[in-house]
């Protein structure tokens, strides 16, 4: 789906390679680089934790991606009209380690018990409702799940934008998460321990009408161009080659100069990965992520399109088109471009 108008102005990041744009690239750029843990934080050190004293580890990363993301992008939010200002946030697996504890309570413990705040922190829209209070979101607010949420996410902020629903859009992803996952996934990865690896994070961008963009003056880092989600068969990958011509034509003609890609880690995705690419990777470089990303799930993903902005705008490159092959046959892809760029 072609997108008109709608650009990304600021970038907010947070993870086990720091904080911050300046750090993340520092961190992709070195061969070898020491990640962080989760106890390496103070949130206070980035922003006014008041709101935030009660709330899941999720939601406190995503808070602070999103303060990053709005002071990048240099908006004063109470210049805009109540209810123009809109949020998408994705998750994977959500605040997994409050939904535990609080079916533990629930089940083994004594129920009357059980700490109200539990429940409210277990839910997979909580990281969405602390932004939104706390920046006083008043628009359109959307929490999207599972596998490949954020490029949907993007897609849905997109819309928002670009059908006048909102002038800004934060949209962002998040999932912080600890060994439960590594044995929540050890018959369906290759390499389980590379959960462990790292904890996600958070991340966060931007997106504004061309109106917002010229009435504040503002340098944009790309233009959104296309959007695209699929699903595929992996049972029949057969199926797939009809999707692998149209992203090869398409990536023809619409001037692609480099393909950012990630794959989950298990054999299925990785055959259909191949099928996908067979085609474009005859003329197109690509950028193969999967080691850095594929296992942070939702905050991988948004990493990857911060990723994929950087390098638009470090290395001029005029089109990057961002893949994903995910669990369950979603394939997902977003076209970027410099913000003087024409699809």
């Amino acid at each position: 789906m072609k997108i008109d108008g709608v650009f990304v102005t600021g970038i907010g990041c947070i993870g086990d390679f720091g904080v911050g744009k300046r750090e993340f690239k520092d961190f992709f750029d070195q061969k070898e680089s020491v990640r962080k843990k989760v106890s390496d934080f103070k949130f206070n050190d980035y922003m006014n934790i008041a709101m935030l004293r009660r709330a899941d580890e999720n939601s406190c990363f995503a808070s602070v991606a999103a303060k990053m993301a709005i002071d990048d992008a240099g908006l004063d939010l109470n210049e805009y009209v109540t209810g123009k200002i809109g949020m998408v946030m994705a998750t994977t697996h959500g605040p997994l380690a409050y939904t535990l504890e609080y079916h533990q309570e629930m089940i083994v413990g004594n129920a009357h018990m059980v700490s109200p705040l539990l429940f409210s922190n277990s839910l997979p829209n909580t990281m969405a409702s602390y932004v939104g209070n706390i920046f006083k979101i008043c628009g359109s607010t959307i929490t999207l799940t599972g596998y490949n949420s954020v490029l949907q996410a993007v897609k849905c902020g997109g819309e928002l934008v670009a059908g006048g629903i909102v002038d800004v859009c934060l949209v962002g992803g998040v999932d912080v998460y600890d060994d439960v996952l590594k044995e929540a996934y050890h018959n369906c990865l290759k390499n389980p321990e590379k959960i462990s690896e790292s904890f996600g994070g958070s991340g966060v961008i931007v997106l504004e009408t061309a109106r917002s963009v010229k009435k504040r003056a503002a340098k944009p880092y790309v233009k959104l161009l296309k959007t695209e989600i699929n699903t595929l068969n992996y049972s029949r990958m057969d199926s797939c080659k009809g999707i692998a011509a149209n992203l090869a034509s398409n990536a023809e003609a619409d001037g692609v100069e480099q393909i950012i890609t990630s794959c989950w880690d298990n054999e299925e995705c990785h055959r259909g990965r191949d099928v996908l690419l067979a085609d474009v990777k005859k003329t197109i470089p690509i950028v193969d992520c999967s080691d850095n990303f594929a296992f942070t799930f939702t905050a991988g993903e948004v990493f990857k399109v911060i990723f994929a902005i950087l390098k638009v705008l470090c290395e001029k490159q005029n089109k990057i088109l961002v893949q994903s092959v995910t669990k369950l046959g979603s394939c997902g892809s977003l076209l970027l471009g410099g913000y003087k760029c024409e699809a």
